[in-house]
């Protein structure tokens, strides 16, 4: 015997008022949710604001908004970096964004890994010399420079980071690209630091230069707190621009 033959008939009559009210009210819950999202879909958010008319990326570049832009990661730095290496890109006239990633890493695991690379650099040299063989500078040089950050780091003077950073400049046309890419990339070469263009990574290198603090590009170097400080940007007490923008 089902339910409803044990309910009586005003109990009955009463349950399907009961399930007609609930339907209603579903289906009204359903209209309203359907008119709250129509009428959301028609609103102008902040996206709608910033976002640009068109962004279409490349293997090498993008288009964005009718100008070319192409991204860059720095690759390796030289063995010294002077304190202001950075300002003839931020005083650029051309536009620019620069964006850096920095990553502290306990001081601990870098002990315990600088200690096992003086292990290996001490037995290469002791292995050159009994084989009677002429002494290697590059050896010697980085010996001490392992031994010296070993002390810094020890006596608490000196802080062990990874360190990414990216540029993207902009141009009208790709011909003025190319010539912008050139010069950044000569430019920065002169002072022996190697930089590479992302290729086939246009979107996340534009995305890692946005002011978001997204690294999607993930390309980073070890540096301590002495040439770490040299990335510091803002060298100059004041930044002008002849066109006012």
């Amino acid at each position: 015997m089902s339910i409803f033959g044990k309910l009586s008939e005003k109990d009955l009559e009463a349950k399907k008022q009961q399930l007609k009210a609930q339907e209603k009210e579903r289906d009204l819950s359903s209209s309203l949710g359907d008119l709250e999202k129509t009428y959301k879909e028609g609103l102008t958010t902040l996206k709608d604001l910033i976002a640009p008319a068109s962004l279409k990326f490349g293997s090498s570049s993008f288009e964005l908004n009718g100008r070319f832009g192409r991204s860059f990661f720095v690759l390796a730095y030289p063995r010294f970096l002077s304190s202001n290496w950075l300002s003839f890109i931020i005083q650029a006239e051309g536009a620019l964004d620069l964006s850096m990633f920095i990553y502290p890493i306990d001081s601990a695991d870098i002990l315990k890994k600088l200690k096992s690379k003086v292990g290996e650099i001490g037995s290469q040299m002791s292995i050159n010399q009994q084989k009677g063989m002429v002494r290697d500078p590059m050896l010697e040089t980085a010996y001490k420079d392992v031994e010296g950050l070993r002390d810094n780091l020890m006596q608490g003077t000196e802080k062990y980071f990874r360190f990414a950073l990216y540029f993207t400049i902009y141009a009208s046309d790709l011909k003025e690209l190319d010539q912008y890419s050139s010069t950044l990339e000569s430019s920065l070469g002169a002072k022996l630091i190697v930089t590479k263009r992302a290729l086939l990574q246009t979107q996340n290198g534009f995305n890692s230069t946005l002011p978001l603090g997204f690294d999607e590009l993930d390309v980073s170097n070890n540096m301590n707190t002495s040439p770490l400080s040299s990335c510091f940007p803002f060298v100059s007490s004041d930044l002008t621009s002849n066109d006012s923008n």
